[in-house]
């Protein structure tokens, strides 16, 4: 799995960290220093001198690994990462500006820490922890989430560090860390009583269906007819009785 650490810094400094990693990609760019490593990691240049890395690995809309030529496709014209699928996050160094945005449901983690002498980022708290200040344990994100893997929130484990979220966009500036988040939700799906009735009829019929190397036949007849019996009964009692048509 790739990994990256970085910042921008109020002052030049390039040997900010002691890495622990021999990086792939070292870029030092005015007060803007990144050092990324993995397998899973490309990097290229485009016609305006714009610089990206690529953390991790997407799928495009037809599901298909995207590699550095799809990705310099997608990023000629193209801000919308929304309809991407996989795990990633894309770093676009421009100047002495940096703009960071990650996958649809935030699986690719990065952390970020504002400090007196510049912003941090990694994908590795161990390793951001290190350029924190006196560092201090979140208790208040440990009591109530207990550490759940991926649990769709934007704390972490050590206070004043922010974790990218779901769908993000970073913009960072020299002064300025601005976050924003387009977080993904599971869509409600319109359905009608009678739409629910036909998917659970469906789902019985299978489950009978499959069953049936296991049941005998007047098993799997007693089944069904206690099932329905017991399921129109409950639509008649909740006053829906037109169902009963079907």
């Amino acid at each position: 799995m790739a990994n990256l650490i970085g910042g921008l810094f109020k002052t030049i400094k390039a040997n900010f960290v002691e890495l622990p990693f021999n990086p792939d990609v070292r870029i030092i760019n005015d007060n803007i220093v990144v050092y990324a490593v993995g397998p899973s990691l490309i990097h290229f240049k485009n016609s305006q001198q714009i610089e990206f890395i690529i953390c991790g690995s997407a799928l495009d809309e037809n599901l298909k690994l995207m590699d550095e030529d799809s990705w310099r496709t997608h990023t000629a014209g193209n801000d919308d990462y929304s309809k991407l699928n996989g795990h990633f996050l894309l770093v676009k160094i421009h100047g002495n500006k940096i703009e960071i945005k990650n996958d649809t449901l935030g699986l690719r983690e990065l952390f970020f820490s504002k400090q007196n002498d510049g912003i941090f980022f990694s994908t590795r708290l161990d390793w951001l922890v290190n350029l924190i200040d006196s560092p201090q344990l979140n208790f208040d994100y440990l009591c109530s989430m207990w550490n759940f893997e991926n649990p769709l929130v934007e704390e972490c484990l050590i206070s004043n560090v922010k974790l990218f979220g779901r769908g993000g966009t970073a913009q960072i500036s020299i002064e300025q860390l601005s976050i924003t988040n387009n977080s993904w939700l599971p869509k409600k799906q319109e359905n009608t009583v009678e739409d629910i009735v036909e998917m659970i009829s469906c789902l019985i019929q299978s489950l009978l269906k499959n069953g049936k190397k296991y049941l005998l036949d007047y098993q799997v007849e007693l089944i069904q007819e206690h099932f329905y019996h017991y399921f129109y009964s409950s639509i008649v009692r909740n006053g829906i009785p037109k169902l009963l048509d079907r």
